[in-house]
């Protein structure tokens, strides 16, 4: 990371990157569970590690939908 430069950033530099995207808003989960973005947190995305699908981040509930 970046793409065509490996090794250009630490180990900390690229997963402080990948946390800075993952805390953005993105599209709705397609396979929401029954209407509740808490149960499809429940159900795929609870053991993902540093996934913040289903979490508020700045007032907003990441997996709610761009609007």
């Amino acid at each position: 990371m970046p793409l065509g430069k490996g090794g250009s950033l630490s180990d900390q530099q690229a997963w402080d990157v990948a946390a800075y995207v993952n805390s953005h808003e993105r599209p709705q989960d397609p396979r929401l569970v029954e209407g509740s973005v808490e149960k499809t947190r429940d159900k795929f995305h609870a053991n993902d590690g540093v996934n913040l699908y289903g979490q508020t981040v700045d007032g907003v509930l990441i997996g709610q939908g761009i609007r």
